[in-house]
């Protein structure tokens, strides 16, 4: 499994050690991270994720329609007051400057 999961990271172009991607678990029905390696970096907490963007930042589904985001060391950044993940959105761009 762990193979198969490098092996697509390296397929997609994932930066070893450094990139993360969002996915759900098929035994919570949560989203969390996984790693170069395909093991989880951040356990499956989320209602919903998108991936983290290029400032390391990544919109999260804390609980039913409320939306944040988080770092890579999962520290809100973002606290999870939004009904939308474009609100969210909205909200990183413009602690980031965008």
């Amino acid at each position: 499994y762990d193979v198969d999961n490098a092996i697509t990271s390296m397929e997609k172009g994932r930066l070893r050690g450094i990139d993360l991607w969002e996915t759900r678990d098929s035994k919570s029905g949560l989203y969390g991270y996984l790693d170069y390696y395909g093991n989880w970096f951040i356990k499956p907490q989320y209602y919903n994720a998108r991936g983290f963007n290029d400032e390391g930042f990544a919109v999260v589904e804390v609980g039913r329609n409320r939306w944040g985001a988080i770092d890579r060391n999962n520290r809100i950044v973002i606290q999870p007051n939004f009904k939308a993940s474009y609100e969210a959105e909205n909200a990183l761009r413009r602690l980031l400057g965008y």
